[in-house]
């Protein structure tokens, strides 16, 4: 969550809002499937995390997954709005809760 990161929003995340409500198609169904290849990115992630022994050993990947996934979408939704330095800083202090509710 630098400076200049996701100037313009999440590829991802205009995509899929922008084809939502379109039938099938090649391109949504590509842009899902790499959607779908970054939180199970996210997923394997917390899984290593718990095999080396940085995450407690009761971590549900796939709620650890969502939750960054939701920390990365409010934090676009809010610099969309304006409010750029105050997602910034609460996406970091969220990302930061979120490892040591984590961490082992």
């Amino acid at each position: 969550m630098q400076d200049k990161t996701f100037e313009g929003g999440c590829f991802f995340t205009n995509a899929l809002l922008e084809l939502d409500d379109l039938d099938e198609s090649d391109v949504k169904d590509e842009v899902r499937r790499n959607f779908g290849a970054f939180v199970q990115w996210l997923v394997e992630l917390a899984k290593r995390a718990v095999e080396l022994g940085h995450f407690k050993k009761d971590t549900d990947p796939d709620l650890f997954a969502f939750e960054v996934e939701g920390i990365l979408s409010s934090f676009i939704v809010g610099r969309a709005l304006g409010h750029d330095e105050k997602s910034r800083n609460l996406a970091k202090k969220a990302a930061s809760g979120l490892i040591k509710k984590y961490e082992a």
